[in-house]
């Protein structure tokens, strides 16, 4: 399961904002490892990564969870599968896409 929100604001602080505000959330809410600027992601992103048993009935799997800031965007992607391995390359692959999509 793969899932995408698209935000836009006035400014660049305001998605940046929102973007870091929802990764430290939901790394509180599922317990997962939060990681600043992960690799394969451009600069500013955050990756939660989630693979607590715990946390697989509220999730369904392990997950992988992305925010990025672009200009007055923020965009979040959300990947649940087999493995943590197999949602953070669904997390990256559609992060890219979805940031090739948006304007400069």
């Amino acid at each position: 399961m793969t899932g995408v929100f698209v935000d836009q604001f006035v400014s660049r602080a305001g998605a940046g904002l929102y973007a870091e505000d929802l990764a430290r959330n939901d790394a509180e809410h599922y317990a997962g490892v939060l990681h600043e600027n992960p690799p394969d992601l451009p600069g500013g992103c955050r990756m939660l990564t989630v693979d607590d048993p715990d946390a697989h009935e509220v999730l369904a799997g392990p997950a992988a969870l992305a925010w990025c800031g672009h200009g007055p965007f923020s965009v979040a992607v959300t990947s649940v599968a087999e493995s943590l391995d197999a949602a953070e390359d669904e997390v990256r692959a559609v992060v890219e896409q979805q940031l090739d999509r948006l304007p400069p």
